[in-house]
């Protein structure tokens, strides 16, 4: 086990590859499993956290990014050398009776689900969607999880002006879509375009210079920018979309990467190299810088318990926040935060943190 953590790739999300299958009781009553990926092997591992058994192995055709579905029960392979995205099922699985949920435990599978495109990079799930960006290609792919999964539906397709490290997302029946620069595409997307279903824009064009880094809280989308965060409501009428600026009281930086709650209505973004900033839309002010003790490698947030965010930092220490950050326990010695390497990932199962080391 310590070989494989020491390969592993990141479980994004404070839980991306994250299996979880709480119900809505107490952990008593929930079954935790995690999926690692492999950042040498084109291979990705299902382990039981009760006892830490690798309960499935599955081939992937290169090595693979993991994210969580919609659902909550099936981990996508984003694998990006192959031009592919596979999903797993953790077998664990939900049957709603209204007052409370059964939780039923089976065999990790791989499915025969495919979404097949040019370097397939961001993906997004919710409300039952899920979506994922092309870059090679310069496309989204938005379909219905369930129906996909089952074999039922195909995805809709929706295209940008050209090949770009974009992002797509859905607002009830509409999708966002990130817009390359005009001059130079390579240089990333700089706005936010809304298109209705049949892939056609709505309104004009949502300034987002830098655009990089997305997440969902609740009901509230969230879009980093280098000025902001363009926020994200879905209405009767369509997407609303409201820019909401950096406080001037911050120092200069911007983020590039959130993370959102989900039972509490906030997000967690990075912001330079030793601090994370507690994004609270309604709150005066809105931003919160919080200084770590040394460079910040990763973050997340409990996607069970929102309250709870985990800060890891280059000197081997977790930091549980909630917030401001305290307590922090000691892992290892110390970790260096690698460019265009895998890092530290932390993922909450229930009352204990896991962590995967790359």
């Amino acid at each position: 086990m310590h070989r494989l953590l020491e390969r592993a790739a990141p479980l994004a999300l404070l839980a991306t590859g994250l299996l979880s299958g709480a119900s809505a009781r107490a952990d008593a009553d929930a079954h935790w499993r995690i999926a690692v990926a492999d950042r040498e092997e084109p291979v990705v591992r299902v382990i039981d956290v009760a006892d830490g058994r690798e309960i499935g192995r599955f081939a992937t055709e290169a090595p693979a990014a993991l994210r969580l579905g919609a659902s909550g029960t099936v981990v996508y392979a984003v694998q990006g050398n192959a031009d592919l995205v596979q999903a797993i099922d953790s077998g664990i699985a939900f049957e709603d009776h209204g007052e409370h949920r059964d939780l039923t435990i089976g065999e990790p599978r791989l499915l025969d689900a495919r979404l097949e495109g040019g370097k397939p990079s961001h993906f997004v799930a919710g409300s039952g969607r899920i979506a994922v960006f092309f870059d090679r290609d310069g496309r989204a792919a938005v379909v219905r999880e369930a129906d996909f999964l089952a074999g039922s539906d195909r995805p809709g397709w929706y295209d940008t002006a050209a090949p770009h490290h974009g992002v797509a997302a859905t607002a009830g029946a509409h999708v966002l879509v990130s817009v390359p620069d005009a001059e130079d595409p390579a240089d990333g997307p700089d706005h936010i375009r809304v298109l209705d279903a049949d892939g056609r824009p709505v309104g004009g064009d949502h300034a987002c210079p830098d655009l990089h880094g997305e997440a969902v809280s609740a009901s509230l989308k969230a879009i980093a920018c280098a000025t902001g965060l363009l926020l994200v409501t879905t209405t009767a009428d369509g997407p609303a979309i409201e820019h909401l600026p950096y406080d001037a009281a911050l120092p200069e930086g911007k983020a590039t990467t959130l993370a959102g709650g989900t039972s509490l209505q906030y997000f967690l973004g990075n912001f330079g190299p030793s601090a994370v900033v507690l994004i609270e839309p309604d709150a005066e002010p809105a931003f919160r810088l919080v200084e770590l003790p040394s460079r910040r490698v990763t973050f997340g947030i409990d996607p069970l318990r929102s309250e709870n965010a985990y800060v890891m930092t280059e000197d081997g220490s977790l930091h549980p926040s909630a917030p401001p950050i305290v307590n922090a326990t000691r892992f290892f010695h110390g970790i260096a935060a690698r460019a265009h390497r895998g890092t530290p990932a932390p993922a909450a199962t229930g009352n204990r943190p896991a962590l995967t080391l790359s």
